[in-house]
């Protein structure tokens, strides 16, 4: 698998005007999202650490457990409401990748996109169970027959129960090997889809085969690929720590103020410190879906054996 092409042609979106503008619209549903998010962090932190409610939830911790899981619960709604509406875009940007390469691909619209969705959340489960490889579905039913057998033995009250116990956990250890390298002789199954006109499971076949003797090589592009936007990652992270030096420099140097002062800033500014610190990240991590998914367009284009374009 040739990476230095695979990488290089993750840029090759900079030459194209319709991808700029799929890249818009990630960047604003992502600022859309980091603005809920921010919102209901202010929200919380004006519940939590107001001199009023500390004494009340000091007191009575289920209080403040409840309040936790009221924002924790309505941060994974917005996130969950964004990422599909993220999702669907970053597919189009996955067709603009694949058409690059010369890969056809079907119409792509909401009802495609919902069966997308499915086929990812079945050859997931597919992979756990290793639904295509006999020998390993066989170890599969192995440990949760380990799980079922310790369950019994502990229900009876026999010591023994606690060895079972230990050999199923490694067990699962081990064969969560298996579910990883089942993930990747499914993970072209999407690109499977949004190139032909045929179904979920004819997909997730086809990739199962396109990937035959070919897993290293993509696990370790997928890898290469993965290291760079994480490095690029850390750096937009830390770009987002300085900015929040400069707008909060009080609260980013706690030890140097009043408690009390350090508190009231906190409360009166969380939500906006967690905007401003998350820009970088916004912005960088937004390039990078175009990147990557020009990236694996590549590397499907490879596991089918196509020449370099």
């Amino acid at each position: 698998m040739d990476l230095e092409l695979i990488i290089k042609n993750g840029f090759s979106w900079i030459h194209d005007q319709k991808v700029y503008s799929y890249l818009i619209a990630l960047l604003v549903i992502g600022f859309a999202s980091l603005a809920g998010i921010s919102y209901l962090t202010q929200i919380f932190a004006d519940s939590i650490l107001s001199f009023n409610n500390i004494s009340i939830f000091a007191s009575n911790p289920l209080a403040l457990l409840s309040t936790l899981m009221e924002f924790v619960f309505a941060v994974i709604l917005l996130s969950v409401f964004f990422g599909l509406i993220q999702g669907f875009v970053y597919y189009l940007i996955v067709l603009k990748g694949m058409n690059y390469y010369k890969i056809k691909t079907t119409e792509f619209n909401a009802v495609k996109y919902v069966k997308l969705i499915v086929l990812t959340i079945v050859s997931g489960l597919l992979a756990l169970i290793s639904f295509h490889e006999k020998k390993f579905f066989f170890a599969f039913l192995g440990v949760i027959g380990l799980y079922v057998l310790t369950l019994i033995l502990a229900v009876m009250g026999q010591t023994i129960s606690l060895i079972f116990l230990l050999l199923a956990v490694l067990a699962t250890i081990i064969y969560s090997f298996i579910v990883f390298y089942n993930s990747i002789r499914l993970s072209m199954s999407v690109f499977v889809f949004l190139e032909k006109e045929q179904g979920i499971f004819e997909s997730i076949r086809e990739s199962w085969n396109l990937t035959q003797g070919k897993v290293i090589d993509v696990f370790i592009a997928t890898l290469i690929i993965g290291i760079i936007v994480m490095v690029i990652a850390w750096i937009s992270g830390y770009l987002g720590e300085m900015l929040s030096y400069i707008f909060f420099p009080e609260l980013m140097n706690p030890n140097q103020a009043d408690p009390l002062i350090v508190l009231s800033m906190l409360k009166e500014n969380l939500g906006a410190m967690t905007f401003i610190s998350s820009i970088p990240a916004i912005i960088v991590g937004m390039v990078m879906e175009v990147f990557t998914a020009y990236c694996y367009a590549g590397i499907y284009f490879q596991v089918k054996g196509k020449k370099a374009i």
